[in-house]
């Protein structure tokens, strides 16, 4: 239905070099652009998604923008508390310094304090992953797999069990119970670190 036959200017293809004031515009196009509007978008992602993005890795982020627009927001938040090696392995800008201080060298360093001084308490510290997952429920393998030895943690073994437990429990980051939460968490960031990391350092 035409209510008003006067051309007005709601919607804009932008080009490549095109910088017109967009503020009148309702619509945009970009063509071979990011918008200011997707950057902003990258300032609040949440860290859930993030995690998620290391785990099945279809996230399809920018890690540009990742490393210089979301993760200086999140590590804040969530503090330090954030998978941050995949992106980092794939940016290509400088990586802000509260990045950088962020960057653990060691596997021990993934862990809490607790863990590691209990690790050689524990029965399952020469164990496999594939072990702990075969002798343990879910939810208890969540919390041995962080005794084992680093070199004992096969990595495609600890991704397929971390994605089929969030399969099994999409609501872990939302309703999950507090020790399982932090546990899956835990696990995804030392997946991230063996795998973006450990395998580029080495």
């Amino acid at each position: 239905m035409v209510i008003n036959n006067e051309p007005t200017t709601k919607m804009k293809v932008v080009g490549i070099e095109d910088d017109e004031n967009l503020d009148n515009i309702e619509v945009v196009i970009g063509v071979g652009v990011l918008s200011q509007f997707g950057k902003k978008g990258y300032c609040g992602l949440k860290v859930e998604e993030i995690f998620k993005d290391v785990l099945f890795d279809n996230g399809n982020y920018d890690s540009n923008l990742v490393v210089t627009e979301s993760l200086p927001v999140l590590l804040k938040r969530n503090t330090g508390s954030v998978p941050i090696y995949k992106y980092i392995s794939k940016a290509t800008v400088e990586i802000p310094a509260y990045v950088q201080h962020a960057i653990r060298t060691k596997y021990e360093d993934l862990l809490s304090r607790s863990i590691r001084n209990n690790k050689k308490r524990q029965d399952c510290i020469d164990k496999t992953v594939n072990h702990i997952v075969s002798n343990n429920d879910p939810n208890k393998s969540l919390w041995l797999i962080s005794f084992l030895q680093e070199e004992n943690i096969d990595i495609e073994s600890l991704g397929n069990f971390l994605r089929d437990y969030y399969k099994n429990n999409p609501d872990i980051f939302s309703n999950g119970r507090s020790a399982d939460k932090t546990n899956f968490r835990r696990l995804i960031k030392i997946y991230d670190w063996l795998k973006y990391y450990r395998t580029k350092e080495s």
